[in-house]
């Protein structure tokens, strides 16, 4: 093969081979709550929007959540904006009450943030196709 198509093929290798692999699997045990967030607001968010979602035990409504687990990715689209979050599923206790709360980012300023949390996994509540709205900031 001559050196120039060779550099060729390379790179059209470089470049397409990692755009066609799915993301990494999460860690053996782990599992994923996966849904959409979401706001009702008619604008369009920037290309440089950042998601945070988190896992948060809200058992104590008197005492601030703990985080089980926190996910933090390009807002890639507009809303409704796909997410799966692994967690650690021993690190679930069924008795006790979970929410998913989100925000959106730009420039490390928080444009839209979660008023009430969703309640996820225990107690009859969903761990998939949850719809997390957020809402503008002041």
């Amino acid at each position: 093969m001559r050196p120039a198509l060779l550099a060729l093929v390379l790179l059209a290798a470089a470049v397409f081979v990692p755009a066609c692999q799915k993301e990494k699997p999460p860690p053996p045990g782990q599992l994923f709550l996966s849904g959409t967030v979401t706001y009702a607001d008619k604008m369009a968010i920037s290309k440089d929007a950042i998601v945070d979602i988190a896992l948060r035990d809200v058992t104590q409504a008197d005492a601030p959540s703990k985080t089980v687990a926190i996910e933090r990715f390009a807002a890639k689209d507009q809303v409704p904006i796909p997410f799966q979050l692994a967690y650690d599923p021993g690190r679930i206790d069924p008795l006790r009450r979970y929410a998913l709360e989100a925000t959106i980012s730009v420039n490390a300023k928080v444009l839209f943030s979660t008023t009430s949390p969703v309640p996820v996994l225990t107690q009859g509540a969903r761990d998939s196709d949850v719809v997390v709205t957020v809402t503008r900031t002041p």
